[in-house]
């Protein structure tokens, strides 16, 4: 590999599969060295709105071109209820791609009831790195350059906050007061002062989508109509198990905010939950890993021999 691939667009979709299958290839060759692929099952994730179709030609790529005896595969954020040991959750998985709602229960993914938009890492990343450049007059040589600015950036300074006006007003008041503007340290030493709180701004794209010029709801609008689409019965253990998964829940105060804007929408009366758990960025991978040792795993999977005799379209029928 001597270039960037990125064969993974919005919504968490392959839409490179010759991309797609040299990066497995060459992660499966790296463990090959120490493990007999051929006599391990795969398992690997998946957006929870992959169609059909998406879904047959990926257990077809794994079977003809990476050599697996078996296959399996679940949104990552079913899988994260598996690492957090939740049965019943709505799950806010919101990574690089990509933010999707999805109600679980008993283990059972509602996908009729799923929401998912864009708005997520790489939004966050255009939106910054567009601020950097036409507020703070910032310009970089590369992509590579940008990608480092960006990463920590939204790894130590973005963070959001519970009310973002009240925040926005004591930012200000601190610098009115004599306090210190914002200053950034970049990877390659230089320093940017700030006149404007850019990484709280930066953590509101999620719960204010319209910074991004798109009029639709935050994340706590697509959380609170996700549950009021459920029964009415189910609706108060999801809203005491709420649980957070992948990298774009990171910023500080993101579920405290979380919880203060259903709290709002839902009223008094309605206990909220915000389940946060630490390694959260990989709460898919440790759910596929646990899920794999469970005694009725191999069940679950397409086999090599059930995928020759029924074709792909045996994982739309087998997965949930």
């Amino acid at each position: 590999l001597n270039r960037p691939l990125y064969p993974v667009r919005a919504g968490g979709v392959v839409t490179n599969w010759q991309d797609a299958d040299r990066i497995w290839n060459y992660a499966l060759a790296e463990l090959g060295a120490s493990i007999p692929l051929s006599h391990h099952p795969i398992i690997m994730t998946e957006p929870v709105h992959l169609s059909p179709s998406q879904r047959m030609t990926m257990v077809s790529h794994v079977f003809e071109y990476l050599s697996a005896p078996a296959y399996y595969t679940a949104s990552s954020a079913l899988l994260s209820t598996y690492a957090a040991n939740l049965p019943i959750a709505l799950v806010i998985d919101s990574g690089y791609a990509g933010t999707s709602t999805l109600p679980v229960y008993d283990h059972a993914p509602i996908r009729n009831h799923a929401r998912r938009h864009d708005v997520a890492g790489q939004a966050i990343d255009d939106w910054l790195q567009q601020a950097l450049t036409n507020e703070v007059g910032l310009e970089l040589p590369s992509n590579g350059a940008w990608d480092d600015v960006l990463w920590l950036a939204k790894t130590e300074r973005c963070r959001v906050a519970k009310d973002f006006e009240e925040g926005v007003m004591r930012w200000k008041n601190t610098v009115d007061d004599g306090g210190e503007e914002e200053i950034w340290d970049l990877p390659d030493g230089m320093k940017v002062r700030l006149d404007t709180p850019l990484g709280l701004r930066a953590g509101e794209v999620s719960f204010n989508p319209s910074m991004l010029g798109l009029d639709v709801g935050g994340l706590q609008h697509d959380a609170f109509d996700v549950i009021m689409k459920c029964v009415q019965g189910r609706r108060k253990s999801l809203c005491r198990n709420i649980l957070l998964a992948g990298g774009n829940t990171m910023f500080p105060a993101f579920g405290a905010r979380l919880k203060c804007e259903l709290e709002r929408l839902f009223g008094e009366g309605t206990a909220i939950n915000i389940i946060s758990p630490r390694n959260r960025v990989y709460s898919a991978w440790v759910g596929g890993s646990m899920l794999s040792e469970l005694s009725t795993f191999e069940r679950m999977c397409v086999t090599r021999a059930e995928y020759e005799e029924a074709g792909p379209e045996i994982a739309n029928r087998k997965f949930l």
